[in-house]
């Protein structure tokens, strides 16, 4: 029995040692799930958040957009964070701020106790009006022509928001990412074709797209879901972006043999989504330099993220450099008229520099006194009394002589008692010594 025992450890530990040789791939279906919350407690933590934000932005047309954000809990303004900018779907759109957690979203995985953990990031929510799309297009084919349709005022008014937030916050513009499900899908595929170097990643949930933008998309970092029997939105469009962008860079292309059209639940839950999309980075992002009229701010368009950017000022004669700020913090101050900063750690957003006006800078000279030749002087006008030291009177020549002769017989005197008791010392030395040696 112990023999029996031993040979079934020995292949026990065969079958171990061979197993990474080994290599298994799984299907869409079979990828362990991350956990997610429930459409009401995505709700449910925006009302409670201290950290939320409900408000409608005006853009510059004139469209009213509602809006959700979320800034990490603990937020600070010297920090930069990655944004995640989430497209709903038809069903909730609204004008009231509220319908749109009537159904799925990204944010079910981002706010996730463990997300908020792990990938702390800024969360920025639009709500179209129902009487509008993100994309002007039929959804059933999903595809779309942009040169067929006008831009869609929400998406444009979305864009201007974008902007807006990127301005008032301190997002990290390199790991800017966007998601979105049904038309929210159409809204992903949408945004990234007209801004593809904005964008770090992207996450369109059976949505639809422009073929026509496609190439333009080829290395772009996307994951994609549909589901082959969607009876809403066809998995057409995501068929012909898979079959153009696949093997073009970090694009992966996850269908569903079934779920119809509600499939965005499983999507969220795939376990290395949110590890792959704040992987993400852009190699390099847009410079935004501003400045009051009195100034002029030179550096280069676009700088590595987290790297150094040289930036060089030159003020307008009679005006200085006050002081040039990157997010908040002062990274110079001076009284310059021109020269250079280095920017550390940059990694998109306004650099802005103030002036001030210059103070003078003539050498300052000392008053002198005016040269005055033997011709040109005149004697002193007695009528008006001259000014004399009350410390010092007025200096008599023979006094001067007299005090100075004093002087010289003093230190003769001294130095000859000097002479005289030294003298003196000595001799009452010898006189001991020859007494002691008698």
């Amino acid at each position: 029995m112990k023999r029996v025992t031993s040979i079934l450890l020995c292949v026990l530990m065969m079958a171990l040692a061979l197993c990474p040789c080994f290599s298994f791939t799984a299907s869409a279906d079979e990828v362990k799930d991350a956990p997610i919350i429930d459409y009401k407690s995505v709700e449910k933590f925006f009302n409670d958040s201290k950290n939320s934000v409900t408000a409608v932005f005006k853009s510059s047309a004139g469209t009213s957009l509602p809006y959700r954000m979320y800034v990490p809990a603990d937020y600070d303004p010297s920090k930069s964070y990655p944004l995640v900018l989430s497209f709903h779907g038809a069903g909730e759109r609204g004008t009231d701020n509220t319908h749109i957690f009537r159904g799925g979203s990204i944010m079910q995985r981002l706010l996730h106790p463990n997300e908020r953990k792990n990938h702390p990031c800024i969360i920025l929510a639009p709500q179209c009006n129902p009487a509008s799309q993100w994309v002007l297009s039929p959804w059933d084919p999903g595809t779309y022509d942009h040169t067929k349709i006008q831009k869609s005022p929400y998406m444009a008014a979305a864009e201007e928001l974008l902007e807006q937030v990127l301005d008032q916050y301190s997002v990290d513009q390199s790991r800017l990412y966007v998601s979105g499900i049904s038309m929210g899908g159409f809204g992903t595929w949408d945004i990234i074709s007209r801004n593809p170097d904005k964008f770090a990643a992207a996450i369109p949930i059976c949505g639809g797209t422009d073929e026509s933008y496609l190439e333009g998309l080829k290395g772009f970092p996307i994951r994609t879901f549909h589901a082959v029997d969607d009876p809403i939105v066809s998995c057409v469009g995501t068929k012909k972006a898979n079959e153009i962008l696949s093997g073009q860079g970090d694009f992966k292309y996850t269908e569903y043999s079934s779920g119809g059209h509600l499939i965005w639940d499983k999507a969220h839950k795939t376990g290395d989504l949110t590890d792959w999309l704040f992987a993400q980075s852009l190699d390099s992002v847009k410079t935004t330099y501003v400045s009051d009229e009195n100034l002029t701010l030179k550096g280069s368009e676009t700088a590595t993220p987290g790297g150094a950017l040289t930036v060089e000022y030159e003020a307008k004669e009679g005006f200085a450099l006050k002081s040039i700020t990157y997010r908040g913090k002062e990274i110079a101050f001076t009284d310059a008229k021109a020269g250079s900063v280095t920017v550390e750690g940059y990694t998109g957003g306004k650099i802005i520099a103030v002036s001030q006006p210059a103070e003078d800078d003539d050498p300052v000279v000392e008053p002198s006194l005016p040269v005055v030749t033997p011709e040109e002087s005149k004697p002193l006008d007695e009528s008006v009394p001259q000014q004399t030291s009350p410390e010092v009177s007025p200096s008599n020549p023979a006094e001067e002589e007299k005090n100075v002769s004093l002087l010289g017989t003093g230190a003769i005197i001294g130095i000859v008692a000097a002479v005289a008791a030294a003298v003196a010392v000595v001799v009452v030395v010898i006189i001991v010594v020859i007494k002691k040696k008698k």
